[in-house]
């Protein structure tokens, strides 16, 4: 398939001849292709994509039967063609927005959006040159590091004596440390333990990585006025003083009302499943809902909603009220749980 990609690529001289033959490739896998000349930029996706049956996304396991086989092929992809800002940016991410009537078919396993976002960040300067490209290639600084320090500062700010907060605080944030700077080693050493430990216990069966997911979560608290989390669950990650559990909930629904059913959890949370029930309404073709628990007798839910991972990216505001009306009403106890009322937290 890739001879035949690259052979193709070197006698397409014109945007005429791309889209000549873009068809002969959709016998092939889903590839991502793009052509420029001195005049046009373009993108396809293409390949033969099957449309899936309503009740799954293709995200998780499910058992099969003749009634969740495909329904065809997707007939149109997205593209691209000389878009606005003058310049595309792949970055593993997903180029075009999902306005597609079959979008949740292209797939969900995108890489995090961090280097996309700053390579769009570098390219919408006034001006651009070599100089520039070189920063881009040669950047060495974690943009979710940035996300993270904001929250860092804020429980720094209301527990000053906790232990590590403050030297990961003064880390630069590059993720490639000089072997000579034990202290810059140190702390990025520390920032990994730190990133590992928030997300162990996500379910192994999410289409996203786990860092990515609660990246997207402090990049929601460090752009909102809102708090949807409790912080102790990131002050417990790096001094382990207080006892929190992790929980991630996750099951693709339709439109309309689901259950959540699945439970996985950290250290001794055993029974879990009887006593949360929950009411989602999604419209989107997935949503999880991850909730946080710790030994100050109160669980703060957030909603991680869409297929790309953006939280509360539409509807939030909608659903609030009636998420604290409806969503959770369980008041169970238990000595290894440690908790009784499930409120979703707004601060």
């Amino acid at each position: 398939m890739y001879v035949a990609l690259s052979k193709w690529s070197r006698n397409t001289k014109s945007t005429q001849e791309f889209r000549l033959t873009l068809p002969y490739l959709e016998f092939f896998a889903p590839v991502h292709v793009m052509f420029c000349d001195k005049q046009n930029i373009e993108y396809q996706l293409t390949g033969r994509i099957p449309i899936r049956h309503d009740d799954h996304t293709g995200s998780f396991p499910v058992e099969w039967s003749k009634f969740r086989g495909w329904n065809g092929y997707l007939t149109s992809l997205p593209g691209l063609v000389n878009p606005e800002s003058g310049y595309i940016v792949v970055a593993q991410n997903e180029i075009v927005p999902r306005e597609h009537e079959h979008s949740a078919h292209f797939g969900q396993d995108w890489s995090p959006p961090y280097r996309a976002q700053e390579i769009y960040k570098q390219l919408s300067s006034s001006t651009f040159d070599i100089e520039d490209v070189e920063k881009i290639r040669n950047n060495k600084t974690s943009t979710v590091w940035s996300l993270i320090r904001s929250q860092l500062i804020r429980i720094k700010e209301a527990a000053p004596n906790t232990k590590n907060i403050q030297f990961l605080i003064d880390w630069n944030g590059n993720v490639y440390p000089e072997k000579e700077d034990s202290d810059q080693d140190h702390q990025y050493t520390l920032y990994l333990s730190f990133i590992k430990s928030i997300s162990y216990s996500i379910d192994p069966l999410s289409t996203f990585p786990k860092w990515y997911l609660m990246g997207r979560i402090l990049k929601t608290l460090s752009e909102s006025d809102k708090d949807y989390i409790t912080i102790n669950i990131l002050d417990n990650t790096i001094s382990n003083n207080v006892t929190t559990k992790f929980f991630y909930f996750t099951q693709p629904v339709k439109e309309g009302y689901g259950r959540i059913t699945s439970c996985i959890c950290n250290r001794k949370c055993y029974g879990m499943r009887d006593e949360f029930t929950a009411q989602i309404r999604s419209r989107d073709p997935t949503c999880s809902l991850i909730a946080y628990s710790s030994s100050n007798d109160h669980l703060s839910v957030s909603l991680q909603q869409g297929q790309s991972g953006n939280m509360f990216s539409r509807h939030y505001d909608d659903w609030l009220e009636d998420w604290q009306d409806n969503v959770f009403k369980s008041t169970k106890s238990n000595n290894e749980n440690n908790y009784k009322t499930l409120i979703i937290k707004k601060t």
